[in-house]
Parts: C-alpha cells; sequence; structure tokens
C-alpha cells in the first residue's frame, strides 16, 4: 500500500479502519524465571503508527494456570492502517522489586486477526515456540461503519430472525436448489419403482 502513488501516511492515520476489543481470560504453562514461582501480566499492544497498550493485572505466585477476572469490560483498541499494524501480547513476570521481567511473546497481523475465542501459542524471545504456553482470549474486529454481526445459537434463531425482515434465508440455497431441480427427478424414479413392483408381481 505504501508503493500506491494515492498513498498520503497523514491521511490515512485519520481514517479508522477497525475497532478491535480484546480480553485477556487466562494463561496456561507459563515458563519459570529461574527457580522461582511467577507472578505474571500481560500487555497488549498495537505495533505500528499507534502507541496503544493495554495491561492486565499481576496475577501473584501461579504461572501454571492464572485466570484473570478483571476487568470485565474488554479493552479496545482503533486500527487505523491494517496493512502496517501488528497486535502483540507479551507476558512478563514482576520480581520482589515490582521490575518487569519477560517471559513470552506473540505478535500477529492486523489482517489475519479473526473474531471469537482463541488460544494464543507463545514464543520466546528468539520466537521459538514454547510448549504448551498459551494465552486464552477473546477477540472481537470490528470493521469500522458496520454493524456488529449478530450470532445465533441455532437455525431455528437466524430462521426467526430471517421471518422479522423478510428476506431470502442463505442457508436455503441449498435446498431450494434442490426442490426446483429434483421433483421431476423424483417422480420419475417413483414411476420406474412402481413398473418394476408391478412386473415383479406378474
Amino acid at each position: 500500500m505504501m508503493r500506491s502513488d494515492s498513498y498520503d501516511p497523514h491521511q490515512q492515520k485519520k481514517k479508522v479502519q477497525y475497532n478491535i476489543k480484546i480480553k485477556v481470560i487466562a494463561a496456561r504453562h507459563l515458563p519459570k524465571p529461574g527457580r522461582s514461582i511467577a507472578s505474571p501480566f500481560v500487555e497488549v499492544e498495537l505495533c505500528g503508527h499507534s502507541e496503544e497498550k493495554f495491561k492486565t493485572i499481576v496475577y501473584r505466585d501461579n504461572g501454571l494456570n492464572p485466570v484473570w477476572k478483571a476487568p470485565a469490560e474488554p479493552v479496545e483498541f482503533t486500527v487505523y492502517e491494517p496493512e502496517l499494524t501488528f497486535l502483540r501480547f507479551v507476558v512478563n513476570e514482576e520480581d520482589m522489586f515490582s521490575d518487569p521481567n519477560f517471559l513470552a511473546q506473540a505478535t500477529f497481523p492486523v489482517k489475519g486477526i479473526r473474531s471469537g475465542y482463541r488460544s494464543v501459542p507463545l514464543k520466546n524471545g528468539y520466537s521459538e515456540n514454547l510448549e504448551l504456553a498459551s494465552l486464552l482470549i477473546f477477540i472481537s474486529v470490528q470493521q469500522a461503519g458496520r454493524a456488529e454481526e449478530e450470532l445465533y445459537s441455532s437455525s431455528s434463531q437466524l430462521r426467526k430472525k430471517q421471518a422479522e425482515h423478510s428476506e431470502p434465508f442463505l442457508y436455503d440455497t441449498h435446498s431450494n436448489l434442490q426442490r426446483s431441480t429434483l421433483p421431476h427427478q423424483q417422480n420419475q424414479l417413483v414411476r420406474e419403482s412402481s413398473e418394476r413392483y408391478r412386473y415383479s408381481c406378474i
């Protein structure tokens, strides 16, 4: 995008492309800082043009399966240039002097992120995989100017919603095609089977 003749960095930074909501829920199998037990916390940041950063509370003396219950609401980030922006998770631990020590990290391009509950595999400072180490997060990626998509727990709810708006039901496309093409074939099959049965009886 930077090679485009129409690219203007000052103009691009004024247009919000995506709104991303993230909630860090839990972690598991975090690496130990030496022989001590980790007191981890997670920093979430957008790497690129933005300096936005979010930090969870410190979970004391549990690097095996810490669970962050606060804050209840997810933190929201605004993305102006998704092609040049990366989402980064950094797991640190707080030592006895309240200094942060690096434990693990994970970095992803914003363009490749999808909404939902996600298990984030963690890597060390050299981008090598840490076995079993991961974060459990909830992430919602919404394009600016678009209404948030509703989720339905069953097909009946989706049919009910469709009936309210009187819109064509997308999931009926296949069955509608079958209805339009199969009746003649089905009648022919029934006729052939009935004739075979009649001849077999004779």
